[in-house]
């Protein structure tokens, strides 16, 4: 991988979360890692684990970009795969069940008569049946 990137600045994508410049140095691999520095930071080392790094890309502009095979995530100093959380989202206030409407009770709830309600549900009965 050194001789890939010849001591050029490179950049991952998808950027490692958690540091906001995405612009690194390769200072030393080894089998297992490889350890890269900020520009922007030189104080801001990191071990990359090999097995996240996929391709190089072969391109001859001042930056060179390689790939993560998974996203990766910066924090309490070290890279760890970026875990993405999802939410439930709370249930509505109120009854968790709608009660259901029996023939009848609504014109009543809503002040009108029974008998009303009974003939409009026999009505469509009567349509449904028909058709």
């Amino acid at each position: 991988m050194l001789a890939e990137l010849g001591g050029r600045p490179f950049s991952f994508y998808p950027a490692i979360v958690g540091i906001e410049h995405n612009e690194w140095t390769l200072v030393a691999e080894t089998w297992a890692e490889l350890l890269i520095r900020n520009t922007r930071e030189p104080g801001l080392e990191i071990g990359i684990p090999r097995r996240a790094v996929g391709e190089i890309s072969n391109t001859t502009d001042p930056v060179c970009i390689v790939g993560l095979k998974q996203e990766l995530e910066y924090r309490a100093g070290q890279v760890w795969p970026a875990r993405r959380t999802v939410l439930d989202m709370p249930a509505p206030p109120g009854p968790s069940k709608p009660e259901p409407v029996r023939p009848g009770e609504f014109d009543t709830l809503r002040g009108g008569s029974p008998g009303a309600e009974s003939r409009v549900w026999r009505l469509i009965v009567t349509t449904m049946e028909v058709v």
